[in-house]
């Protein structure tokens, strides 16, 4: 499945600096998908920016409309705010 490029001219440089096997992983993922490895990374990172991000709006409901819906249990003491952070730092402790 190919991520749509962006029809927007680009301005800006970001600068990164990746392991060996982070950069074999990007680039393996971009071609799979067949598309151009910045379009890959700008996509991917947007991605997961606008779930971290979602995860931080608030939310306003009844208390009878929050009765029964599940909680995401967290272990004591942590400061995780959500599932994109939690996401978030799955990513990074794999990298």
């Amino acid at each position: 499945m190919a991520i749509a490029r962006a029809r927007t001219i680009r301005t800006r440089r970001i600068k990164l600096r990746a392991t060996d096997r982070q950069e074999k992983l990007i680039r393996t993922g971009a071609e799979t998908t067949g598309v151009r490895l910045t379009d890959f990374i700008l996509e991917s990172a947007c991605l997961l920016a606008e779930h971290i991000l979602a995860d931080r709006h608030g939310f306003a409901a009844s208390p009878e409309t929050v009765e029964g819906v599940p909680q995401c249990p967290r272990p004591p003491g942590s400061r995780e705010t959500g599932v994109g952070t939690a996401i978030f730092r799955a990513v990074l402790a794999k990298a």
